[in-house]
C-alpha cells in the first residue's frame, strides 16, 4: 500500500484528534518514535488485535500525520530513504512534541515541556530502540 499523502480525521498528530485517543500506546512511545527512523503506519490500514500484524504491516500505509509531524519538528530531514516525507503543517498537525503530549495528555503546554526536559525525545528514542532490540555500543575514545 501507498503512503498516505495527508493526515486521516483521525489521525493522532492532527491538532483536530480525540485527546487521548493514541490506540493504546502512551504519548512517549509515539515521540520517540517519531525521532527516530520507525516506519509508523496509519491507524485506520490495519487492526491492532491482528495476529499476523507484523507482517501484515508490509501491506499498511505510512501515517502521514507522522510524517507531517516529523517535518513541523524539523526531523524530517534526518530520515533515512523509505520512511514517508511530506511538507510541513503547522495548522493541521501539532507543531512540537510538547504540544502532542499536552494534547493527549490534557496537561497545560508548561506542564507537558517540563515533561520533555526531563525525558526528551532523544531519550525516548532511546528507549524505543531498545524495545525493538537494538543495542548501543559505545565508541572507545581511548587513544591509541
Amino acid at each position: 500500500m501507498k503512503d498516505l499523502a495527508k493526515p486521516c480525521n483521525e489521525c493522532a498528530f492532527s491538532r483536530s484528534s480525540t485527546p487521548g485517543a493514541l490506540g493504546g500506546s502512551h504519548a512517549d512511545v509515539y515521540i520517540g518514535q517519531c525521532y527516530g527512523p520507525f516506519f509508523i503506519p496509519c491507524h485506520m490500514t490495519y487492526e491492532v488485535n491482528d495476529e499476523n500484524l507484523r507482517q501484515n504491516l508490509n501491506c499498511t500505509g505510512g501515517c502521514a500525520g507522522s510524517a507531517v509531524f516529523r517535518a513541523n519538528c524539523g526531523w524530517d530531514q534526518t530520515m533515512p530513504k523509505g520512511i514517508n516525507k511530506l511538507p510541513a503543517d503547522h495548522e493541521a498537525v501539532f507543531s512540537s512534541p510538547a504540544e502532542f503530549v499536552a494534547h493527549h495528555l490534557q496537561i497545560s503546554l508548561d506542564e507537558a515541556k517540563q515533561r520533555l526536559a526531563k525525558t526528551p525525545p532523544i531519550k525516548l528514542l532511546e528507549i524505543e530502540l531498545g524495545k525493538a532490540e537494538v543495542r548501543f555500543l559505545k565508541p572507545d575514545r581511548s587513544p591509541k
